[in-house]
């Protein structure tokens, strides 16, 4: 007998299956919480909505992402394909935000370089 939280329910094979979401829909994630699961941040530093903040974050996530492709294709035991999906998921919501908030694309950014040049 395993113990299980109440949400969850068992298959018949005993692996755990994700909770059920109330009222018929799940809401997708809040980007900064999966941001602050994925990477180490600060809490001010999730906070900062400035431009200088983003594009902060912005790096943080291109190293994370760059290290994560590396290991992958090294073949590396540490690998977590669930991780560079949820980290390129926060990546491109990160951009998207910023050329809300700031009307251009981010330094560093392969289309801002494209369109430069």
């Amino acid at each position: 007998m395993s113990i299980r939280h109440p949400g969850e329910a068992a298959h018949s094979h005993g692996r755990l299956r994700q909770p059920r979401c109330a009222g018929g829909g799940c809401a997708r994630p809040d980007p900064g919480s999966e941001l602050a699961s994925l990477v180490a941040l600060w809490p001010e530093e999730l906070a900062d909505k400035s431009r200088l903040g983003h594009e902060r974050r912005l790096a943080l996530l291109r190293r994370a992402l760059r290290a994560e492709r590396q290991r992958g294709l090294a073949g590396h035991w540490t690998y977590d394909l669930a991780r560079h999906e949820r980290l390129w998921r926060v990546y491109r919501s990160e951009i998207a935000e910023f050329r809300v908030r700031h009307g251009i694309w981010p330094p560093g950014h392969g289309a801002a370089d494209r369109r430069s040049g």
